[in-house]
This record gives structure tokens, sequence and C-alpha cells, in this order.
């Protein structure tokens, strides 16, 4: 039994252990987490993905890409790609047994919560990378 002048020494490396991701990062890790358990499970639907998506967030290692690490003044363009690519995965597997993994599942969660669906999509602008 701990006294009230001791204190667990275990629990003050917590937060040090947590790693803070930007809103781009929040963005590209599931998209690469998901990418990743897709080429794993299931090889063939993997095969769907458009290299241009897929090269923007896993390198062919498997590894992540270095998308997620831009400057101001390129992240917020990157983000509206992240958004569309992020819909784009999830409604070219919705219903296939992909939409079974729980990476997808986080891919699902992340467009509910973080974007905002329109009626009228919106366009890639000039330069963006997935125009």
């Amino acid at each position: 039994m701990l006294g009230e002048t001791r204190q667990r020494l275990d629990s003050t490396h917590i937060v040090s252990n947590i790693r803070t991701l930007t809103r781009l990062g929040l963005f590209c890790e599931p998209i690469r987490v998901f990418l990743v358990a897709l080429r794993r499970e299931h090889p063939r639907l993997s095969a769907e993905v458009p290299e241009g998506l897929r090269k923007r967030y896993l390198k062919d290692d498997g590894e992540a890409t270095t998308y997620a690490d831009a400057r101001a003044e390129k992240a917020r363009r990157r983000l509206a790609t992240c958004a569309r690519d992020l819909w784009k995965l999830v409604d070219r597997f919705r219903g296939t047994v992909a939409a079974k993994l729980g990476e997808y599942e986080l891919l699902a969660r992340l467009l509910r919560e973080q974007c905002e669906l329109v009626d009228r999509p919106q366009s890639p602008e000039s330069g963006d990378d997935d125009e």
C-alpha cells in the first residue's frame, strides 16, 4: 500500500510516450495503417487503390512517407487532398470484405468526425497532389 508521500514512478512516463499528431498527421496515419492492412489481408483489393494515392502515404516497403510532415503553407492544401483520399477509400471499400477490418472502421470514424460531407464535391485545385 502506498503512503501519502509516495508516488508510483511508472505513472510519470505516460505523457512523454504519447505521440502528438498534427491535423494532417491525424488523416495520414490512419490512411497509411489501412493501406498496410489492406495489402496484408486483401492483396487483390489493395491493387484497386490508385497508385498516386497509395504512394502519398506508403512507401513500397510499407513504411510511412513524409507526406504528413508538411510546412504550414503546404499543410492546408495537403489536408484537403487527404480528406478527398479518405472519402475515396471509405466509399470504394464500403460493403466489401475490407470494410470488416478494424482499420477501415477507423477511416469511417475519421470521416464522420473530422469531415463535413457536402452534396457538391470539392474539385482539386491547381497544384493539388490529386488533381
